[in-house]
């Protein structure tokens, strides 16, 4: 009776993966889980550093509005924070004189501690005193 072998074929019938094949596999899959997983956490802690520095970044623009509407005379270099609503982040402002007279530099600093580090965004305008009119002392000198 001949053989119903098929040409090529050992006499072994191959049936599922060999336990080599399973080990391999199955590290490539831990390789690629362990490597999604570390992105999530990646992906987490850049999304929440980002919340702080957007948080930052609107605390500045609210108090230099804040500033910008008391006028220059509230224009000195102060400190201080952003009382209950924000206790983690303080301000500092420093009001820098600039080569054209009656204008001033606003340099404000907003800080806090994220827990692994100090972080800060400073962020500047600059002011005109208004009160520096036509026929004032500086505008005669041509520096206005």
């Amino acid at each position: 009776m001949p053989s119903k072998r098929m040409p090529g074929r050992s006499g072994r019938a191959e049936r599922g993966f060999t336990l080599v094949e399973m080990v391999v596999a199955t590290a490539v899959l831990a390789i690629g889980v362990a490597g999604a997983v570390a992105t999530f956490g990646v992906i987490a802690r850049a999304s929440g550093t980002a919340a702080e520095y957007e948080l930052a970044a609107l605390l500045a623009e609210r108090r230099m509005a804040e500033i910008e509407a008391e006028g220059i005379a509230a224009a000195v270099s102060d400190t201080g924070d952003f009382g209950e609503e924000h206790p983690e982040c303080r301000w500092e402002q420093e009001v820098l004189d600039t080569e054209t007279q009656g204008v001033l530099e606003l340099r404000l600093t907003v800080e806090w501690d994220s827990g692994q580090s100090e972080r800060r965004v400073v962020v500047s305008t600059y002011l005109l005193d208004e009160t520096l009119r036509p026929g004032d002392e500086a505008s005669e000198a041509g520096v206005l």
